[in-house]
């Protein structure tokens, strides 16, 4: 039987990278419509000078 999560460790790894930051803040958070989410992004400095 294979193991779904990769084990323990891979579990800890992976969750380990969410615990002090969000991936999208609630702020950015635009709709919602049949499962499909809209939100703002951010514009970096580093983004800006590209353009």
């Amino acid at each position: 039987m294979q193991n779904p999560f990769g084990g323990p460790e891979y579990v800890l790894n992976y969750l380990a990278r969410y615990t002090h930051r969000v991936a999208i803040s609630n702020h950015r958070l635009v709709n919602m419509i049949d499962g499909k989410v809209t939100f703002r992004g951010k514009t970096t400095p580093m983004a800006a000078s590209r353009n």
